[in-house]
């Protein structure tokens, strides 16, 4: 038996359903896709991405945050001031 998940289970199809998921407005999902901001995709017209993949893509940006000091610096807005 398989422990994988289905891929309808990772499967966000649609803005509406990627605006709820994401907590944007589905104008800005719109956005972020035609600016190729985010790993969507398309299925014929519908917009779509992967809850699993918007996660990586969300850590590797905090990560590359943390890298360059935003993270502190949101915690302690001093250390920005050189």
């Amino acid at each position: 038996m398989s422990t994988e998940p289905k891929i309808a289970d990772d499967l966000i199809k649609g803005a509406k359903a990627l605006s709820r998921e994401l907590g944007w407005p589905p104008r800005r999902i719109y956005h972020a896709f035609a600016c190729k901001q985010l790993p969507f995709f398309q299925i014929g017209k519908t917009i779509c991405g992967r809850r699993s993949t918007l996660r990586e893509h969300f850590a590797k940006l905090e990560s590359r945050a943390d890298a360059a000091g935003w993270l502190a610096a949101q915690a302690d807005p001093s250390s920005l001031s050189g």
